[in-house]
């Protein structure tokens, strides 16, 4: 008797690995991050406000230059600070989407610009 092993069905046993933001996998969350920011897509900004947080200095970095490239700001935010400076920042950043940021004004930008292009 011969058997014959596939991978495909096991293959729908493994749960997919969130991509973007979310994803565990660091290619994946730089290119969210940096796809962001090329593409000015502000609603990606809470998300990216969320990056300027990670352990990895090279997101922080990617994140605050996609935020700068969207909003044209840095809120005086290093990557490379002292975590108590850039927690300050964080602090600032999350008080700017309080105040200029809504999720209903970026959808409504974002349609603008397919429209547009």
């Amino acid at each position: 008797m011969i058997l014959l092993f596939s991978p495909l069905p096991l293959a729908a046993c493994v749960p997919s690995t969130p991509q973007g933001f979310d994803s565990p996998d660091p290619i994946s969350r730089l290119s969210a991050i940096s796809d962001a920011g090329s593409t000015r897509d502000e609603r990606a900004i809470p998300d990216l406000v969320e990056q300027l947080e990670s352990a990895d200095p090279g997101a922080r970095l990617l994140a605050i230059r996609s935020l700068e490239r969207i909003t044209g700001q840095t809120l005086g935010y290093h990557h490379a600070d002292p975590w108590w400076a850039r927690a300050a920042a964080v602090r600032r950043w999350r008080r700017w989407i309080q105040e200029n940021h809504s999720p209903k004004q970026a959808e409504d930008r974002a349609g603008e610009m397919e429209d547009e292009g």
